[in-house]
């Protein structure tokens, strides 16, 4: 418990210390550049700054999240594979059946294309 606290301590003075010598050395300017769209190619109107994206975007990102934490499960349990035993095997094959039956549920409703 003690090293937790000296722990949270240490970070907390590190992160204050960090962002009071960031504010102090790092400068701001404004000019009329800052409001030019840089490699985006949106010009903002006043300052209503939106953009329309298609739905079909933010669902293709979050499968990108779920398939992508996907490996780190699988290599934490590659990693542990001895401990978990059979176990361990038949929960990764159910873990990988339910993902990939979530994969054809995607590709059968088109999200891919």
């Amino acid at each position: 418990m003690n090293n937790l606290f000296l722990f949270f301590i240490i970070t907390t003075i590190l992160i204050l210390i960090i962002n009071i010598i960031s504010y102090f050395l790092g400068g701001y300017s404004w000019s009329p550049n800052k409001e030019i769209p840089f490699e985006s190619g949106i010009i903002s109107i006043g300052s209503i700054k939106k953009i329309n994206y298609f739905a079909k975007f933010y669902i293709l990102a979050i499968l990108f999240v779920i398939f992508d934490l996907e490996v780190i499960f699988l290599f934490c349990w590659a990693i542990a594979i001895r401990e978990l035993g059979w176990q361990g095997f038949i929960g990764i094959i159910i873990f990988i059946f339910i993902l990939l039956i979530g994969l054809l549920y995607d590709i059968c409703n088109e999200i891919f294309d």
